[in-house]
């Protein structure tokens, strides 16, 4: 239960945490009542074994944890390598005693089926269970003559004048081939949230999923039924006789939910193994081996992109496809040429000043990296897609300054001068009326709805808002701070 909401609760802040609570206690507490059992039932080798297995899982399985408090006792020892040594003193100790005090047999039996019950349980509340939600909007069905529609979400890519200031990054090349294809840039675009979460389910809904004031249930549980498709635009295109796709990341609140026609996954590995396989004390060799599937799977599907969307739907409907890519977000692992690097300590961001020019030229890399992939996939899907639809948007700008404990009080100008402002690209042909300058997320994704399905979706107030990292927090309106549009 510790590592399960470790991982989830913190990494993924979205509404696993009732069911992931009960859940993971009714596990702990089955377990536990099997050790009465057995002390009553069985011999001691066996009750042995399964309270050593109880050890050797609270150990193996909760290696952030225990990394984290290596981390204190260094930092307070001064002595760095303590965080190191310290879980793998505990994990050693922890097999020795199953190995000495435990029957070889027994032990083995009982580890293994913990770990794969664990394994299950996990896997099993991964799963977002969300019933479709009302529609938001009488749609009309699809013509035979129905453009194609495409929302293309780059994680963490950074609006044309934050990078040019804060990473020495020149995108005009980028945004002059937007413009020849067509596009509309929205030069003085930001985001509504800073974090994926709320940022990437306000698109998807037309609307906000966040209001001013503390987030509550209703508001999480509307997130999750938004960003798995089982409502906002992803069931309106169904809704409205449209073949819906959705690309499958790595990230924790990606998921295909019911009504969702094609569902593009990048695998087991990439989607559950990974995560769970770094939460034990494998977690640094697992890192070495795969090397992240955040880039590695976003460098295939922005290759992969364009027979994505070209692929026939299967009776001939118009497609909609919702594709959001773990691109130019860290890990900072990609050449600008999208050869796989090590970046090491230089592959997050941190507070180490000593780092941050590496930094910046790696996100500057995978900037050009993802440059390239996307202008690709577009001559190829609008060579044969003359009349589609397309916005391209960031979720949020990067956070080389951001530390997300910062509240709505203490967070600088200068973190939100980096994470607001976003890259915002429209190609909504008949809708050029609704471009705007500074055309947040919200209204571009309601123009897209309004012209693609004939929907009644005027502009509504752009509002920007912080919320903490942890949903558990509070949404505050920061229109002011980052300059306020009109409706």
């Amino acid at each position: 239960m510790i590592p399960a909401l470790w991982y989830l609760g913190a990494a993924a802040p979205l509404p696993f945490r009732t069911p992931l609570f009960w859940l993971m206690t009714g596990f702990v507490a089955c377990f536990g009542l099997a050790i009465v059992i057995f002390l009553r039932l069985v011999g001691r080798e066996w009750a042995s074994s399964l309270v050593l297995a109880a050890l050797v899982l609270l150990v193996t399985f909760s290696w952030p944890a225990l990394t984290s408090v290596g981390a204190e006792v260094a930092g307070s020892l001064g002595v760095g390598i303590v965080g190191d040594v310290l879980p793998v003193a505990l994990a050693v100790v922890a097999f020795w005693l199953g190995g000495r005090l435990a029957g070889d047999a027994a032990f083995g039996i009982v580890i293994g089926g913990a770990v794969i019950a664990y394994a299950v349980v996990l896997a099993t509340i991964a799963v977002p269970l969300v019933t479709p939600g009302p529609g938001a909007f009488a749609a009309r069905e699809a013509g035979p003559e129905a453009p194609d529609v495409v929302l293309l979400v780059l994680d963490g890519y950074a609006r044309s004048d934050v990078l040019a200031e804060n990473f020495e990054a020149d995108i005009s090349g980028f945004l002059g081939a937007l413009e020849g294809r067509g596009f509309f840039v929205a030069t003085d675009a930001a985001t509504n949230y800073p974090f994926t979460y709320a940022a990437v389910s306000t698109m998807l809904a037309g609307e906000y999923t966040l209001d001013d004031g503390p987030i509550d249930d209703d508001e999480l549980d509307n997130i999750r039924s938004v960003l798995t498709g089982n409502s906002g635009m992803l069931r309106d295109f169904a809704a409205a006789g449209y073949e819906t796709r959705y690309l499958l990341n790595a990230w924790a609140g990606s998921h295909c939910g019911g009504l969702v026609d094609v569902c593009v996954s990048g695998g087991i590995v990439g989607r559950s193994l990974w995560n769970l396989a770094r939460m034990t004390i494998l977690s640094p060799l697992v890192d070495e081996i795969w090397r992240n599937p955040l880039n590695n799977q976003s460098v295939d599907q922005l290759i992969a992109l364009d027979e994505i969307l070209l692929a026939p739907s299967g009776d001939n409907r118009p497609v909609f496809t919702f594709a959001h890519v773990i691109l130019p977000h860290v890990p900072l692992r990609l050449a600008a040429d999208c050869t796989r690097t090590d970046g090491g300590a230089a592959s997050e961001w941190g507070s180490q000043p000593e780092l941050r020019a590496e930094r910046s030229m790696r996100y500057r890399d995978q900037v050009t990296c993802v440059n390239t992939l996307v202008i690709d996939a577009l001559d190829r899907y609008l060579d044969q897609r003359p009349h589609a639809i397309v916005m391209i948007t960031a979720d949020h700008g990067p956070g080389a300054s951001l530390n997300p404990n910062h509240s709505v009080q203490t967070v600088p100008d200068g973190a939100l001068a980096e994470r607001m402002p976003i890259l915002s690209a429209y190609r909504i042909p008949g809708c050029e009326d609704r471009y705007r300058s500074d055309l947040t997320p919200v209204n571009g994704a309601r123009a897209l709805l309004a012209c693609a399905l004939g929907a009644d979706m005027p502009p509504i107030e752009d509002i920007m808002r912080w919320v903490d990292f942890d949903a558990g927090g509070v949404a505050t309106d920061i229109t002011a701070r980052i300059g306020s549009s009109p409706g």
